[in-house]
């Protein structure tokens, strides 16, 4: 019997080692790659001209209004499709609904949808999906939708 608890007692410490030595190595892992990738950045920002230290907050947004109205100038049309899938669970039931959407963006004329294919829930569909799809053609019309600080 005590054979048996001290075969036990060994294979636990043993698996206690080897978890320990798992965990040890997975941190050395994670912290030598975090200093690679802090060197990398690092490395990049100098040969960019920039500096490895962010700026005040307002120049930082400054920053990210101008990125945003460049992309806006670059980006002139899209269509892609999408797949919505909402769920409701509660009041002792649960709801599903599914839609498939096209959507072309036009620089001049903002987002356009048009519903390929529908099921589910008509409630999820009317009250949820096609009033998501309509605020997100209604927002992309406003020029004032973009980020501003």
């Amino acid at each position: 019997m005590q054979q048996l608890i001290d075969s036990a007692a060994a294979q636990s410490a043993s698996r206690r080692a080897s978890r320990n030595a798992r965990l040890a190595l997975s941190l050395l892992g994670a912290f030598l790659f975090a200093a690679a990738a802090g060197s990398l950045s690092a490395a990049g920002e100098a040969a960019a001209g920039g500096t490895s230290t962010p700026g005040p907050a307002s120049a930082i947004v400054q920053r990210m209004v101008e990125e945003n109205a460049l992309r806006a100038q670059h980006l002139k049309y899209f269509t892609s499709q999408r797949h919505y899938h909402v769920e409701f669970h509660g009041l002792g039931r649960t709801l599903a609904a599914d839609m498939h959407a096209e959507v072309t963006y036009d620089a001049g004329t903002g987002k356009t949808f048009q519903v390929i294919d529908e099921s589910g829930s008509h409630l999820l569909l009317n009250h949820v999906l096609l009033k998501l799809l309509e605020t997100e053609q209604e927002d992309s019309r406003r020029p004032t939708a973009s980020l501003t600080p």
